[in-house]
């Protein structure tokens, strides 16, 4: 018995060294881990590292390594070691298999049979689970009674699984596990110690691994930082000197420490730093050069307060779009436009001025042709209607609050329509310019007779012919006529343009504030209703408003308004007038005329609205009309079997002046079916001569076309003897002002002798229009005038008793008086 005891105690004495040998093997094992693990930085070579020499420990090749992952409720399988090698990438959840109950727990497990492990899984196909497996039943220790493969299906035959937590700051960030293929092998107490050890080992580790891989990252974002700042610095110093705009930094004491390029072009002196370079001293001509300055855009010194650096230093806020001239020592000069900011240091304080400057010398010269071109007319360079309408409100509101009276002239050009009708619109234009420079010269700044008080006049151009002077502060009346006079005595004398001399009037019309109007409009209304008035007084003045002149003006609008509607409804009536041969006393022609049946104001008369008609156009219509109706007339009357007669028809200048005037006689000719013989058209002396050369082209179409031509109203015109030559017309008809007073004027019949000599000279027919007595009759048979018309005969009547005239065949044989009185005469 005592050699079993002894025999017994030299075992256990045997078993507790063999164990003591075993645990120094895992103390050194251990810290030769130890130092082999914290010499791993990198994390994928330290995981691979802890897994494979955690194997080594406990004898099996079968491992695992799960990390948590940062910012997602999800293990991933991280390292895999045997049959864990190929589901590298499998993802856990919480509570998921052994590696997800650690994760919940924080606490180590042990699995001794994974394949009757109630919290088995399957095989992670695809990699990510994502039905979860219940809790397995753990005993106090820590184990359970059946086991769990981790990763693998039937295919592998894990038995025995030891997993551990991986902790940084209690925290647990991940999961190691080692497993046994054979079922006879299981892991003893001391073998869970010691992956619990290992596994506190490789805790440490992983920190020191992911505390370098944080400081590594940081490193290389800090090396990429100071990268990209080096190459954002030298993209930012590319893009600073390639730029348009000057930059320049300035420091506290105004000295420039930089300038780009475009800066130095811009200034046009070279800026390199230095210790006693600045702009304030160049500004001011002390440093570089004496001539180089700047100035505001008046030209006036910028004065040191007003710099943008002196302002920025100051209050220490930016300030944008500082304009300013920059006189160059070149002698040339740049307008910029400077924004300045505050240049602060990484601490806020500051430490400079940052300046930006823009060359907008062009886009000040665009500003000021655009401005040109809204406010001033582009032909002659006066303000326009939008710039006079702006003054003349200004002066209106001084006007007012000062008390003092204004005037406002309106100005149209006689006949200048004329003008472009015959020479051209660029002949016109050029006219114009020149009218333009003598209304300039007229009332020029240094003339006191164009300057009220301390105020300028101003001239206007509104649109065409017309023009508008402001007379900003008057005391009388008399001012603005003085003013007005002096206009057309300036416009007297005559233009020469292209080889061309011309005559020029205007009419002008005079508007006073506040009698005539206290707003620009009504002030304007009336000073042109002045104007119109001054035309109808004859053209050539002036004339001031009056009350009255709106009442004929509103009386003008209503007959315009009733004459266009008359012209639709072709509502005029043609009177007749016959024509007397002064050696057989019967009637060979009548003239047509126009009269108007106004349902109001009774018959009208062609004085009394051919003028309207013709400044409203609307005379081209009623020309049209009466050429018809006339020569319709007449191819009736011979087709009653009345004596044939010549029917005579005015053309008004501005039907003359149409290019489809031959069309409209040839279409009226051939519409009516009257001979051309039997038309005699009319027209004055004004209409011909406005452009002789033309006229003589179109007579002669008419001559071909086979219808009479004459001149109506001969004497009061200008005809040049030989263009009268040059026209083909057969008829003059003596003006009807040198017939009133024949034969007791001596003027007047000594004219009208002139005229039916040279007309009979030139092989030419004459009428005499106006005779209202014997005395007139007489003296026109012994001048041997072809014929007359006149009251003496008749007057104009409507077409029923015209006719009756025409069957009556009535002769004034009883004037024919042939005695030896009567050839005295």
């Amino acid at each position: 018995m005592k050699i079993k005891r002894i025999i017994k105690k030299i075992f256990r004495r045997k078993r507790a060294k063999e164990k003591l040998n075993q645990q120094n093997e895992y103390m050194d094992a251990l810290h030769e881990t130890a130092l082999g693990l914290m010499n791993r930085l990198k994390l994928n070579d330290l995981l691979e590292a802890i897994v494979s020499r955690a194997g080594a420990l406990l004898g099996t090749p079968h491992g695992f390594i799960y990390l948590a992952q940062e910012g997602e409720a999800e293990m991933v399988l991280q390292v895999g070691m045997g049959t864990y090698s190929k589901y590298t990438g499998h993802r856990l959840k919480p509570g998921e298999g052994v590696a997800g109950i650690i994760w919940q727990t924080g606490q180590p497990l042990i699995v001794e049979d994974y394949q009757t492990w109630s919290g088995r899984l399957p095989a992670p196909h695809p990699p990510r689970l994502t039905s979860p497996s219940p809790s397995p039943k753990a005993s106090a220790k820590g184990k359970v009674n059946r086991g769990e493969r981790e990763a693998g299906g039937k295919s592998e035959s894990l038995h025995a699984i030891i997993a551990a937590p991986l902790k940084s700051d209690s925290q647990t960030v991940g999961v190691i596990g080692l497993a046994y293929s054979k079922e006879d092998r299981t892991f003893s107490e001391d073998e869970v110690k010691l992956l619990n050890r290992f596994a506190e080992l490789a805790s440490i580790a992983l920190d020191n691994a992911r505390l370098y891989t944080s400081i590594e990252q940081e490193l290389f974002e800090r090396r990429q930082a100071e990268e990209a700042l080096r190459a954002n610095e030298e993209r930012l110093a590319r893009i600073v000197e390639t730029v348009a705009d000057g930059i320049l930094i300035e420091d506290l004491e105004g000295r420039i420490i930089f300038a780009n390029a475009a800066a130095e072009k811009i200034y046009g002196i070279s800026l390199s730093p230095t210790p006693s370079l600045s702009l304030s001293l160049i500004e001011k001509g002390r440093k570089r050069t004496k001539d180089w300055k700047i100035t505001t855009l008046q030209g006036k010194p910028f004065p040191d307060e007003k710099r943008p650096s002196t302002q920025v230093l100051r209050t220490g806020q930016p300030i944008y779009g500082v304009e300013q001239v920059i006189h160059r020592p070149d002698g040339t000069q740049v307008i910029v436009s400077l924004n300045a900011a505050p240049l602060r240091d990484i601490s806020g304080t500051l430490t400079g001025v940052i300046l930006s400057v823009t060359d907008i010398t062009q886009r000040k010269r665009a500003e000021k042709m655009i401005k040109k071109l809204a406010y001033y007319d582009a032909l002659t360079g006066l303000p326009n209607r939008a710039l006079f309408n702006d003054r003349l409100n200004l002066a209106l509101a001084q006007a007012s609050r000062d008390q003092h009276m204004l005037a406002l002239i309106f100005l149209d050009l006689d006949r200048f329509k004329t003008i472009n009708d015959t020479l051209g619109h660029t002949l016109g234009d050029r006219l114009l310019q020149e009218i333009a420079k003598r209304l300039v010269g007229c009332l020029r700044r240094s003339d006191t007779i164009s300057r009220f008080g301390s105020e300028e006049c101003i001239i206007s151009r509104l649109g065409g012919d017309e023009f508008t002077i402001l007379l900003p502060r008057i005391h009388q009346v008399e001012d603005a006529a003085r003013i007005a006079q002096r206009i057309l005595d300036t416009l007297k004398s005559p233009f020469y343009l292209d080889g061309h001399e011309l005559h020029v009037t205007t009419s002008l019309g005079i508007a006073f504030y506040p009698n005539d109007g206290k707003d620009a409009q009504t002030l304007l209304k009336n000073a042109d209703a002045a104007m119109y008035q001054a035309k109808e007084w004859g053209r050539n003045s002036y004339r001031f408003y009056t009350s009255t002149m709106n009442a004929r003006a509103l009386e003008r609008l209503v007959l315009e308004a009733q004459l266009r509607r008359t012209v639709e409804r072709e509502e005029f009536a043609v009177y007749y007038q016959p024509q007397v041969n002064l050696k057989t006393g019967k009637v060979v022609g009548v003239e047509a005329l126009i009269r108007w049946q106004h349902p109001e104001l009774g018959l009208v008369l062609p004085g009394n609205f051919i003028r309207l008609a013709e400044e409203t156009g609307l005379i081209t219509s009623i020309s049209k009309w009466v050429l018809k109706t006339a020569c319709t007339q007449n191819k009736a009357w011979q087709d009653a079997g009345l004596p044939p007669l010549r029917i005579a028809v005015n053309l008004s200048a501005r039907i003359f002046r149409q290019e489809n005037l031959i069309d409209t006689v040839a279409h009226t000719l051939e519409e009516t079916k009257l001979n051309p013989s039997y038309l005699e058209l009319e027209l004055t002396e004004d209409t011909i001569m406005e452009d002789a050369e033309e006229a003589i082209v179109v007579l002669n179409q008419l001559k071909e076309m086979g219808a009479n031509l004459s001149i109506d109203d001969f004497g009061k015109g200008y005809s040049s003897l030989s263009y009268l030559k040059r026209f083909p017309i057969d008829t003059l008809k003596i003006d009807q002002s040198f017939v009133k007073d024949i034969p007791s004027d001596p003027d007047d019949t000594t004219i009208a002798k002139l005229i039916i000599d040279m007309a009979h000279a030139l092989e030419l027919k004459v009428i005499a229009e106006g005779v209202e007595t014997e005395e007139q009759l007489f003296f026109l048979c012994a001048q041997q005038c072809d014929e007359a018309q006149g009251y003496l005969f008749g007057q104009p009547v409507p077409v029923e008793e015209f006719e009756r005239l025409l069957k009556e065949d009535r002769c004034f044989k009883k004037y024919m008086i042939e005695n030896s009185d009567y050839k005295k005469l």
